[in-house]
């Protein structure tokens, strides 16, 4: 899976191209390193969806990352962890 960031607007809205050849958008919400990797949480941009995805990324250049899934269930536990931290703090900012 491949994703392309555009930032027309500044919001850095992702385009997502899936396997099937079709595409999604989605926008970054954080960036969570465990160990030696980076994981990205992403959302939609739209203001009613609450889903968040989660994937371990590799960056090819500025514009071109590549979303990788999280197949091991420990590393999983320990980004939705951290992603957790990062959303009560986001919360608390409020």
């Amino acid at each position: 899976m491949t994703a392309m960031f555009h930032d027309e607007t500044h919001k850095n809205i992702m385009t997502l191209t899936l396997e099937d050849d079709s595409t999604i958008e989605l926008q970054p919400l954080v960036t969570i390193q465990i160990k030696d990797r980076e994981y990205l949480a992403l959302t939609s941009p739209s203001e009613e969806s609450e889903d968040v995805y989660f994937y371990e990324f590799i960056e090819h250049n500025e514009h071109e990352i590549e979303l990788l899934n999280i197949e091991d269930d420990k590393i999983l536990e320990a980004v939705l962890d951290e992603f957790e931290k990062w959303f009560d703090g986001q919360i608390a900012e409020e």
